[in-house]
């Protein structure tokens, strides 16, 4: 006798919705069909003597939380969270922007979330002012597309300084630094000379001494490299196929290929970016390859083209992604994370250079941009950021489906230790527990002995009862004989 089973148990839904006001913590609706499903399979197996069971695939979904709900009206990309300067109720303090991509915008296009459900212009509502008529385009935010907080606790504003998808505005594209203590705007980085006029600059990070500043552009390709200290700034490997979108590549969301007007593959170049253990991690968000190359090689202004192109590392093959950020400690050691747009998730690096799942939600619709707080406290209790920027239903794209969710923020607990966030120590064992969860092996986990599954259905009854985990669904592909 062959049976094949497919059981799906759901454990619980985190609210969010149209209408719904969106709390910091996930209110969590269980079911009690896990523990009867799991009780009927084993008195199944007992009463028939079945001789071998094997379960070949479980699906997983972490506890997830929905920080902010942005609405209907504009398009979050950037996210920023503090570690250590926090807001005055003690929790972090939480930047995004909204970008100027279309005529409707109406937000900041960079603001603060205060208390999860409203947003402030950041640092002010000047900033936040530009119209077409402005005088004075450093002084304000053109079209701000990244956000981000380094490991020294300074918050950096990438203005691409180019509007509603047109080209570069004069005096528009810069970098920007603000002192969070006091709202103020500290140094403004003029980038005019490394923007080309169809530039769209796309992300920032900045190095391990904290005096170079590396930013992609993902129209042009290439890396951008500022010095911070002199503010000269350099555009490298704007040659490189490894900074452009991968020839002939057409990335797929949730089963539609992602095709402009003009039925051409949408085609973006150098996009996500992150600093980990020495080396520059980057990864164009048409195509599958991550690449990654020494810190030093970029911000030695001795080395010449081809001994900057010889040190480009190809990492793997990976998922199609739009951020990288890296989970770690102040000396940016820790994990590399990477959004899965075409999964509706989060992937990882794992220490052999595996890009392996880490979360899909549905929720999860062109998963944009990530942030992770700095490590500071061994054990303590980190999360990753996550904005849904919903690109794949944008008005650029053809034939785009129509929208199911408002704009939100997101979040997922991360397990730190010393140096480390998450996912650096998976191995691929008969049974993993981690992150307040469970996952049978990748591979096939056969029991010949039915004694032993049933060991294991009864923890999943256990781990059910005395509620230690928050999995969300859990999918059973189980063959019996």
């Amino acid at each position: 006798m062959v049976l094949t089973l497919i059981i799906v148990f759901c454990f619980h839904e985190v609210v969010y919705g149209r209408n719904q006001q969106i709390n910091p913590e996930p209110k969590l609706t269980q079911s009690k069909s896990i523990l009867y499903t799991n009780l009927f399979l084993q008195l199944f197996l007992w009463h028939t003597k079945t001789k071998k069971v094997i379960l070949t695939r479980i699906w997983k979904h972490l506890n997830f939380t929905a920080v902010a709900d942005f609405g209907w009206g504009n398009r979050p990309t950037g996210v920023a969270v503090s570690s250590t300067i926090k807001s005055p109720n003690g929790s972090p303090r939480i930047f995004v922007t909204f970008p100027r991509w279309f005529a409707n915008h109406s937000a900041p296009t960079v603001a603060e979330v205060i208390n999860y459900d409203t947003i402030r212009p950041y640092p002010n509502a000047s900033w936040n002012d530009w119209k077409t008529t402005s005088p004075d385009p450093s002084q304000q935010f053109v079209n701000a597309q990244s956000v981000f907080i380094d490991h020294m606790e300074r918050l950096w504003v990438l203005d691409v300084g180019a509007a509603f998808l047109g080209n570069v505005t004069k005096k528009g594209p810069k970098l920007v630094l603000i002192d969070m203590e006091n709202d103020n705007v500290e140094r403004v980085y003029d980038l005019d000379d490394i923007a080309e006029t169809t530039s769209y600059l796309n992300d920032v990070r900045i190095s391990a001494d904290g005096n170079h500043a590396f930013i992609t552009d993902s129209n042009m390709g290439g890396i951008r490299v500022v010095d911070l200290i002199s503010g000269a700034g350099r555009v490298l490997l704007e040659d490189d196929p490894s900074t452009h979108a991968e020839p002939g590549f057409v990335t797929s969301v949730e089963g539609q290929p992602m095709l402009l007007a003009n039925d051409k593959p949408a085609a973006f170049a150098s996009d996500g970016i992150a600093v980990l253990n020495g080396y520059v991690y980057y990864h164009a968000c048409t195509g599958r390859t991550l690449y990654r190359i020494k810190e030093s090689l970029l911000t030695d202004t001795t080395k010449t083209k081809k001994e900057i192109q010889a040190g480009i590392e190809m990492v793997g093959l990976s998922g199609v992604p739009d951020g990288l950020v890296t989970a770690g400690d102040a000396s940016l050691r820790g994990t590399l994370y990477m959004t899965a747009i075409e999964k509706d998730g989060i992937d990882y690096l794992d220490p052999m250079n595996r890009v392996l799942p880490f979360i899909s939600n549905d929720v999860l619709q062109w998963p944009d941009s990530l942030s992770v707080p700095v490590l500071s406290k061994n054990g303590e209790p980190n999360y990753i950021y996550v904005t849904c920027s919903q690109v794949n239903t944008a008005p650029i794209i053809k034939n785009a489906k129509p929208r199911r969710n408002t704009y939100g923020l997101y979040r997922t607990e991360l397990t730190c230790s010393s140096n480390t966030c998450g996912e650096s120590n998976y191995e691929s064992s008969s049974l993993w527990f981690h992150h307040h969860t469970y996952l049978i092996s990748k591979k096939s986990l056969e029991c010949k002995n039915v004694t032993n599954f049933l060991k294991i259905l009864a923890l999943f009854n256990l781990l059910y009862i005395t509620k230690i985990t928050n999995v969300r669904i859990f999918l059973y592909y189980i063959n019996i004989t």
